[in-house]
């Protein structure tokens, strides 16, 4: 049986029963799919590559469209000049996928973290992962715990990630921490400037995993994995 965190709870909860997402597993996240290969960043060639180089997962950001649909964009969320919750899906350039449209062309055995830049998305976000039978490998990304812990009551079988800034020194890390478990987020993540040698330590001690962004280049990952993360978000699959 596994050991209580000094918080009480279960380390690693909800995904501990998972093979894909045992604990000891390094999870490795295509950063808009495959940015370093030949395909535009953000687009189904760009996840279908980055799965067919060995990625763990995929992420993304959400967005609502003004229909309700969720697609996955990166940056400021527009359009030829407009704002992607003004326009329809029908109106959206051919290359900005819809949600469904990564799950029906890449299937669904791979972990899928998404940024949710747009809070509202969520509910269709997750009642699609239902539909696909993929919420088990659904992690939502957000930065706003009481929101967080809303989700958390009622979807309890998807990963919560909570990223934020606010991790140094060691005891406002460890206040962080305590923080998200309690709202019951699965993973604290950190920019990798801010993962030093007792990150790990201290986050894994609150029940939660360790995952890092901004890892650029190979070497970013190395540190990374030597540190203690347990899922990184990577430009560079090579």
């Amino acid at each position: 049986m596994a050991s209580a965190s000094r918080n009480g709870l279960p380390p690693f909860p909800l995904a501990a029963h998972d093979a894909h997402t045992a604990p000891g597993r390094v999870l490795r996240f295509a950063h808009r799919g495959a940015p370093q290969a030949p395909t535009p960043a953000n687009t189904l060639a760009a996840f279908e590559t980055a799965l067919r180089l060995g990625a763990d997962g995929l992420e993304s950001d959400v967005r609502l469209t003004a229909d309700g649909v969720p697609v996955l964009v990166h940056g400021l969320g527009r359009a030829g000049g407009r704002l992607l919750r003004a326009l329809r899906r029908a109106e959206l350039p051919g290359h900005v996928p819809a949600l469904t449209d990564l799950w029906e062309r890449c299937g669904t055995n791979f972990e899928l973290a998404l940024d949710m830049v747009d809070p509202h998305a969520a509910e269709q976000v997750v009642a699609g992962a239902r539909r696909y039978g993929a919420e088990s490998r659904l992690w939502l990304t957000y930065w706003h715990l009481p929101e967080m812990a809303v989700w958390r009551r009622r979807w309890p079988g998807v990963h919560l990630v909570y990223s934020t800034m606010a991790a140094v020194p060691s005891a406002l890390l460890r206040h962080t921490a305590a923080r998200a478990a309690a709202a019951g987020v699965n993973a604290l993540n950190l920019h990798r400037h801010l993962v030093g040698g007792g990150t790990a330590t201290v986050v894994h001690a609150a029940g939660l995993r360790l995952f890092t962004w901004g890892l650029r280049h190979r070497r970013h990952a190395a540190r990374a994995t030597t540190l203690g993360a347990d899922g990184i978000f990577l430009d560079d699959l090579a």
